[in-house]
C-alpha cells in the first residue's frame, strides 16, 4: 500500500475537537499533548488494573507467551506489536516498553505495545505506539477503537503526564474512515500532514539481473557504488 502520514493533537481530556478532513491515506499518525508538568515516577513493571465504566485497562500484566497469544487474535496484528520486536529495540535503545490491554466484560477489545521515554527530573516525556493499537476482530464494534484510544490517552497523558504519539496500522480506506471517527470521538484533531510513508511490494521471483534492470538509474548507480 502507498499512504500518507498525518498527525492529530488532543489538548484536554475534557474538550472535544472535531477531526480535520481526513486525507486519502492508508496510514496515519497523531499526537496527544500532555497538559501535565512536573516530576513523574517511573511506571511500575508489575500488573496494574484500572477500571473505567465497563472497561478494564491492564498495564504490564502479561508474560511473553500470553502477549503473543493475545495479539495474534487481532486481525491487525503485525510485527511491530510483537514482544520480540520491541525487546530487540529495548536492548539497543534502553527504551522502556509498556504493554496495555483494554478489556470489556473480561474480553480483550484492544492492545498496544508502547515505547516510553521519560525526561529525568523535569518529568514528562513521550509514549509512542507504532502500528497500533490493535483492535480489529471478526465481530469488533468500531466503537472499540475509540475506547482503546481514550484509555491510552487517560493512562499516558492524563495520569502520567506524557505526550502520546500513535502511528496506527491502517491499510484500507474503510479503516481510514473508522480512524477519523475514532479520533474525533476521543477528543483529537488532525495536525498538518507529514512526510509520505510507503510500503512497496517487490516481486523477488525474477532473475537478479532483471530486478536490477527495473531499478531507476540513480538507484542502480548507488547499488553499483556500494558493491
Amino acid at each position: 500500500d502507498l499512504a500518507n502520514g498525518m498527525s492529530c493533537w488532543g489538548r484536554s481530556a475534557y474538550k472535544r475537537h472535531a477531526a480535520a478532513p481526513l486525507l486519502p491515506t492508508c496510514r496515519a499518525q497523531f499526537l496527544v499533548e500532555s497538559r501535565c508538568t512536573g516530576f513523574r515516577s517511573q511506571m511500575s513493571r508489575v500488573m496494574i488494573t484500572e477500571s473505567s465504566l465497563d472497561l478494564d485497562t491492564i498495564i504490564d500484566g502479561h508474560s511473553l507467551e500470553q502477549w503473543s497469544a493475545l495479539v495474534a487474535a487481532f486481525c491487525d496484528h503485525n510485527l511491530y506489536q510483537t514482544w520480540e520486536y520491541e525487546q530487540t529495540r529495548d536492548d539497543a535503545t534502553r527504551t522502556q516498553v509498556s504493554r496495555v490491554v483494554v478489556t470489556r466484560a473480561g474480553r480483550p477489545i484492544g492492545a498496544a505495545q508502547v515505547r516510553v521515554k521519560r525526561i529525568p527530573i523535569l518529568g514528562g516525556g513521550l509514549a509512542y505506539v507504532y502500528r497500533g493499537p490493535l483492535w480489529k476482530q471478526a465481530d469488533a464494534d468500531p466503537k472499540n477503537l475509540t475506547d482503546v484510544l481514550f484509555q491510552l490517552r487517560r493512562v499516558f497523558v492524563e495520569e502520567q503526564g506524557l505526550t502520546l504519539r500513535i502511528a496506527p496500522n491502517v491499510t484500507t480506506s474503510t479503516g481510514a474512515i473508522e480512524l477519523a471517527r475514532a479520533i474525533a470521538a476521543a477528543g483529537l484533531r488532525n495536525e498538518k500532514p507529514q512526510d509520505t510513508e510507503r510500503t512497496i511490494l517487490v516481486d523477488l521471483r525474477p532473475p537478479l539481473e532483471a530486478l536490477r534492470k527495473n531499478l531507476a538509474q540513480k538507484w542502480r548507480n548507488c547499488l553499483n557504488q556500494s558493491e
